[in-house]
């Protein structure tokens, strides 16, 4: 059985967004927790809803907080900060709803990722397919832009990140295994060797894993960290913004620019 439990606040005139950014940094690392603010109206509402599995331990943990001990759910950092957000409100309420059904759905999260990851596969492809590797893998733009053969490489690389993120929960650059890629040939294999291992593993994985936490480390020290859904859905972003640079270098080369969201110059036909 589970729950949803909103907090109603009716902000200060003037401090309902301060008062939103200001949740959403306290709660920053609750993934089973979001902010909402009214679009009608006043605009002075702000919500902070949570879906729970218990409500004794949510009893607990309110009570702990009555009694001056740390909320588990809000991120340490923003602790003191958070304190003074009694300030910044008028009014407050409480509603605690039973959860009765679900939206009946086959779709997982991880097949809603895999169609949109399949959607730009094949643009990013074309794009490899085209570098002339062994010729241009060291041409950079500036001297302080990455060479084309390493942009490429990280595009090709992409996918598998995905499958890293939520099979392993985190990657260290310190003992990231490189891919050594010599021809254009060894750069679309190892493209597609990576779109195929992301796709298994989206297929496969449940909703519940995207809730737990992916680190971006160096060494063991952890530059980064969010959960695992926020970080696939930044993967595939990274992927479409190493793409678009990539298309640049090619034009800068005279190679040919496929069709990707429309028609290129290349490319006259929307694919």
């Amino acid at each position: 059985m589970r729950y949803l439990i909103r907090e109603i606040f009716t902000a200060k005139p003037g401090m309902a967004g301060k008062l939103a950014k200001l949740f959403k940094k306290g709660f920053a690392d609750t993934s089973n927790m979001r902010i909402i603010t009214d679009m009608t109206g006043p605009y002075n509402t702000v919500i902070v809803e949570m879906e729970i599995d218990s409500l004794a331990e949510w009893e607990r943990n309110m009570e702990n907080m009555r009694t001056g001990k740390p909320d588990p759910n809000m991120n340490p950092e923003a602790m003191e900060e958070m304190s003074k957000y009694t300030d910044m409100y008028l009014t407050g309420r409480r509603e605690i709803f039973k959860i009765e059904s679900e939206a009946n759905s086959d779709e997982t999260l991880g097949k809603i990722y895999a169609k949109e990851l399949e959607s730009e596969a094949r643009a990013t492809r074309k794009c490899l397919e085209r570098i002339p590797f062994q010729e241009l893998s060291q041409w950079k733009p500036h001297e302080k832009s990455m060479k084309l053969g390493d942009l490429a490489v990280v595009c090709s690389d992409i996918p598998k990140w995905i499958a890293l993120i939520l099979t392993k929960g985190e990657i260290d650059f310190a003992t990231w295994e490189r891919v050594q890629i010599k021809t254009t040939e060894d750069l679309v294999k190892h493209f597609d060797r990576s779109m195929e291992e992301a796709k298994k593993v989206l297929e496969q994985v449940s909703d519940e894993e995207f809730k737990k936490t992916f680190s971006l480390k160096n060494r063991g020290q952890i530059l980064s960290s969010s959960s695992k859904r926020d970080s696939v859905s930044s993967s595939i972003n990274h992927l479409v913004h190493h793409r678009g640079q990539l298309t640049v270098y090619m034009r800068l080369n005279n190679l040919p620019v496929p069709s990707i969201y429309g028609p290129s110059a290349d490319e006259m036909k929307w694919d």
